[in-house]
């Protein structure tokens, strides 16, 4: 688990068929998603924070994750890589 000091966390769980990767602000799951390969976790999480960040959420944590893009591996969409998938939480 990683927080940052708004409050904002991820969160990694193994499951039986990949990881469910979570972003919560005081323990509350604001978003989630999961990835099928332990390579995919990254690209997950950025995914979920980038979208906390433009909706608002004030996030030293979530505003990085927008400004990393320049960065080889940081480029494709997660929406667009096969076994990842991301959902808001509501």
């Amino acid at each position: 688990m990683r927080t940052d000091t708004n409050g904002y966390d991820t969160k990694v769980t193994a499951l039986g068929n990949g990881f469910g990767c979570r972003v919560l602000k005081n323990g509350v799951v604001l978003s989630e998603g999961w990835a099928a390969q332990k390579s995919l976790i990254a690209p997950v999480l950025r995914e979920l924070l980038r979208m906390v960040d433009k909706c608002g959420g004030r996030s030293p944590m979530a505003s990085a994750s927008r400004t990393r893009n320049n960065v080889k591996h940081n480029r494709p969409s997660i929406l667009t890589m096969p076994g990842a998938l991301c959902r808001p939480r509501g």
